[in-house]
């Protein structure tokens, strides 16, 4: 059971309690250019691979998987103000709802890939809590935020998450939410007072460990944000003395504003499925809703198999804009 245990964020005392003692040496990392080549950093195969080039690929596929869920989600909400506003016949829309259908499917799988990379991101950070470096924790950390905002964006589909397949539904959103979870742990270990190394430089090189911050996984952080805002005097690290210079350290550092951003990401979403559930518990999977900003593909997609037949569906066809909308949205399952 220990290969399983959570061990983010962890300390050099925690370390050498596991027989995997690490050095932290500041003075010996604070200049480049006395390191051997022994000391230097080496590559990390499990997160970046064992060359630059391959590390480059690694990112940009993040980046470019994040951009694709970007842009798909912007269509769909497009989609959504094109339905609210507009009024469109069948036999003109016909093409342009399965073009939207292909979009909501590519970018649930873009979200699956992205689900199935963060846990196993997450599951190789767990197994180097002692050994990872700092610079090679940071990427993992990036890499955990663009995963994040992929999750984020395909709320704007999650309709299709909760009508679709009930059990699959419960699976894929349990499974971002222990992400999520995860990810904010992962995160608020480096809002630390003494400064983590987010920007190029030898300390990179240093074990992560040497910098965590090894109290934020009982408040997932929340304290921190809570003395960044007020300068209390509250101890929150392990690795420095909670002063007012050392929590405006962590107020205007990076790593600290990534982790906020992941917060509100967090925030968005619980919103979005708390009201898409009061939406679907109020009008139920079968009833005709005009068409709505956010809730109009969740209601009229139901339409077609529960209030028209397909001989009336075709008869009427161009006798009714505010009806057709409704028996357009119904092939959207197509």
């Amino acid at each position: 059971m220990s290969g399983i245990k959570w061990m983010l964020p962890i300390g050099p005392q925690q370390c050498a309690e596991r027989d995997q003692s690490i050095a932290c040496s500041f003075q010996l990392y604070s200049n480049a250019s006395t390191l051997t080549e022994t000391q230097k950093l080496a590559p990390n195969n499990d997160i970046t691979g064992d060359a630059v080039r391959l590390l480059r690929q690694v990112i940009k596929a993040f980046i470019v998987s994040n951009a694709f869920a970007l842009l798909f989600s912007a269509i769909l909400l497009w989609d959504r103000f094109q339905w609210h506003f507009l009024i469109h016949n069948y036999s003109d829309t016909r093409l342009y709802l399965r073009t939207i259908h292909v979009v909501q499917r590519l970018l649930h799988g873009l979200s699956d890939h992205q689900l199935v990379s963060g846990l196993a991101l997450l599951v190789t950070l767990n197994n180097q809590a002692c050994s990872i470096s700092a610079y090679h924790y940071n990427l993992a950390c990036t890499m955990l935020i663009l995963s994040a905002v992929t999750h984020f964006n395909s709320l704007f589909s999650i309709q299709d998450y909760i009508h679709k397949g009930r059990v699959v539904a419960g699976i894929r959103i349990v499974a971002i939410i222990v992400q999520y979870v995860l990810s904010a742990i992962v995160l608020s270990g480096r809002n630390v007072k003494t400064g983590f190394p987010t920007k190029p430089g030898s300390l990179g090189i240093m074990p992560a460990p040497c910098f965590w911050n090894t109290t934020t996984s009982g408040y997932w952080g929340v304290r921190d944000a809570l003395d960044a805002a007020s300068l209390g005097d509250k101890d929150t690290t392990g690795n420095a003395t909670a002063t007012d210079t050392g929590i405006e350290t962590v107020a205007t550092s990076a790593a600290f504003w990534e982790y906020i951003m992941l917060v509100v990401f967090s925030g968005f979403a619980c919103v979005f499925l708390v009201a898409e559930w009061i939406h679907t518990s109020k009008h139920g999977r079968n009833i005709v809703v005009k068409s709505k900003l956010i809730a109009s593909s969740s209601s009229l997609r139901f339409t077609y198999n529960t209030n028209i037949s397909a001989p009336a569906w075709r008869s009427q066809r161009g006798t009714s804009s505010e009806p057709l909308r409704g028996k357009a949205g119904a092939i959207r399952n197509l």
